[in-house]
């Protein structure tokens, strides 16, 4: 009946008018899929992708063929196109539950977008090709959700045009997820969109699913999210990556070159990963998590001075007491050399980084010698840990969400869009060991 192929670039769509969604390209910073061009740039031969944490596309072929009695002589008819379903979820706002920069929605509901393009039709030679000119052709669309609804539909949930109605009028839809049906103190849903068609003139099997890979959002209203109320994103096909770069430069958003703020962090955490038996704690059998989905983190969202935010700060600070002093071997009581004076007599301000973050479960409280710390410039962590905590309020991480950690060397920020500005100031938590509990 049809197929989810990916198709070569046959036509320039980036320009069209009628492909453009009128929406604005940003959600918090998150880049839009705006028109079907950009979807098969981001999902290339995949043919779906999540572009990121509010972007879902899909695109491939579709094709309806079936036999016609003209002149007591059976003919075939058929019709190929190329179909796009890019879909756009989004955020609330800090004080109400309006869906950001998108006020006509809520920020549980968001918006699917379906083109058909390239259509084109066939038939056997002679009478079967003026035949395909004038078929009625019909091509029913529905989705048939789970955990969410779906407007518009029509019958039996399908909606119904010809193939060059459907490429002269693509169609939108909204999907919204009840609260009232959310689960667990985030009040999480999940929505499968399930699309199908319906192709009545194939009398056998007329029907099948547009997108065989099914994708699944997941809304919630967490209070944990402090920055806005309730959102949705793009839950199976894209799982958030937290990235910084080692590179010495990176961009700002507004496009502009700066010093890496972060370059320090990005260090340590790749040597963590690259030479783990080299960093401290000190046992070459470690194995430090994060890299990747089979080993990966899990948030943290008990950062309180007395919870496992803190027990993880704790461990990880006694470490650089033992590892960071000046002089060493450490005199009793003594802490880690929090400032140094570089050659020209400048003081270096340092604070203790550990990886993983205190902020997941496999903080150094809880992994044994699996962790590493090291004395960093306290302004390079401090901005470091903002951009965790912003990272994980723009991508809806929840209490023990999945999640990984990309080390870039590029200046250029990634899936990320950009990297938000610098720190203006920082309080250095060190203050959670007292110096009377200095190891």
């Amino acid at each position: 009946l049809q197929r989810v192929l990916p198709l070569p670039h046959d036509r320039d769509l980036s320009h069209d008018p009628r492909t453009m969604i009128q929406s604005l390209r940003k959600n918090g910073g998150s880049s839009r899929i705006e028109n079907p061009a950009e979807c098969e740039s981001v999902a290339g031969q995949r043919a779906y992708e999540g572009k990121n944490s509010y972007n879902w596309c899909a695109w491939g072929a579709i094709s309806s063929r079936t036999k016609v009695r003209i002149n007591n002589v059976t003919v075939w008819v058929k019709y190929t196109a190329k179909f796009h379903l890019i879909v756009h979820t989004y955020t609330g706002n800090k004080d109400n539950d309006f869906a950001r920069e998108y006020p006509a929605l809520k920020s549980r509901q968001f918006r699917a977008w379906f083109y058909l393009s390239n259509v084109k039709r066939e038939g056997s030679p002679g009478a079967g090709e003026a035949t395909a000119r004038t078929f009625p052709f019909s091509l029913g669309l529905a989705f048939k959700p789970s955990g969410c609804s779906v407007t518009p539909t029509g019958l039996n949930g399908f909606i119904y045009k010809g193939p060059e109605k459907w490429e002269e009028e693509g169609g939108a839809y909204t999907f919204t997820s009840d609260l009232a049906q959310s689960s667990g103190p985030d009040k999480v849903g999940y929505c499968k969109l399930q699309p199908q068609l319906h192709m009545p003139e194939q009398v056998l099997d007329p029907y099948d699913y547009l997108a065989h890979e099914n994708p699944v959002f997941r809304c919630d209203s967490s209070p944990k999210i402090t920055s806005s109320k309730g959102g949705c994103v793009v839950w199976k096909d894209s799982r958030p990556a937290f990235e910084l770069s080692r590179s010495a430069q990176v961009l700002l958003p507004n496009g502009t070159l700066i010093t890496n703020p972060v370059k320090e962090s990005a260090d340590h955490i790749w040597d963590a990963w690259s030479r783990p038996g080299a960093t401290v704690p000190l046992d070459p059998q470690k194995v430090i998590p994060g890299f990747d989905m089979r080993n990966p983190l899990e948030r943290n969202t008990d950062t309180s001075r007395k919870g496992l935010g803190g027990k993880n700060r704790r461990a990880a600070i006694k470490q650089c007491d033992r590892s960071y002093s000046d002089p060493r071997p450490r005199p009793p009581g003594v802490r880690y050399t929090k400032k140094l004076k570089d050659a020209a007599g400048n003081v270096i301000a340092r604070s203790c980084d550990e990886f993983p973050f205190a902020a997941t479960h496999q903080g150094a409280s809880k992994a044994g010698t699996n962790y590493s710390v090291r004395a960093i410039l306290d302004d390079d962590n401090c901005t470091a840990g903002s951009w965790l905590g912003w990272w994980f309020e723009r991508n809806r991480v929840l209490e023990k969400q999945k999640f990984t950690v990309t080390v870039l060397n590029t200046q250029d920020p990634g899936l990320n869009g950009s990297y938000p500005p610098p720190v203006e100031s920082c309080t250095p938590d060190e203050v959670l060991v007292p110096d009377s509990e200095a190891p």
